[in-house]
């Protein structure tokens, strides 16, 4: 503990009081990076439920020969419900074709970036998965 913290705790009153400051010493940086953790948490969760939607994309391409025309046709029998984007509240964006799929989440920042994840060109926020999608020629 720096010296500053060390002369408050000493000068404050009575047991309470510097129980008090000290909690607010150990316990406010930690506060501060809350928003930070829960962006992180959301990033985690948006990545999980995006990669069990593509999990259960292919496995409807495997029964039927085609990827389906809208996620919605992937419940009951191959989700039980369909995960939304956390960051825009909205259904996850999803793009089929004959060779493939586009599937992705805006992202923390909330703005489609058009499914430029952190390595794209331009760097986006979207969280992507592409099977195997070709690229634009």
């Amino acid at each position: 503990m720096g010296g500053s913290g060390a002369v408050v705790l000493k000068t404050a009153g009575s047991a309470t009081e510097r129980g008090r400051l000290l909690g607010q010493m150990l316990f406010a940086p930690m506060l501060q990076l809350l928003p930070q953790m829960q962006t992180a948490t959301d990033c985690t969760q948006q990545t999980f439920d995006i990669t069990i939607v593509a999990h259960a994309l292919v496995w409807y391409q495997r029964v039927n020969g085609r990827y389906p025309d809208s996620l919605a046709k992937l419940a009951p029998t191959y989700l039980s419900t369909i995960p939304g984007d956390l960051f825009s509240g909205k259904e996850l964006v999803y793009r089929p074709n004959a060779d493939g799929f586009l599937l992705y989440s805006v992202g923390a920042n909330g703005v489609d970036d058009g499914a430029s994840g952190q390595d794209g060109q331009p760097p986006g926020d979207d969280i992507v998965v592409r099977i195997p999608y070709p690229s634009k020629p």
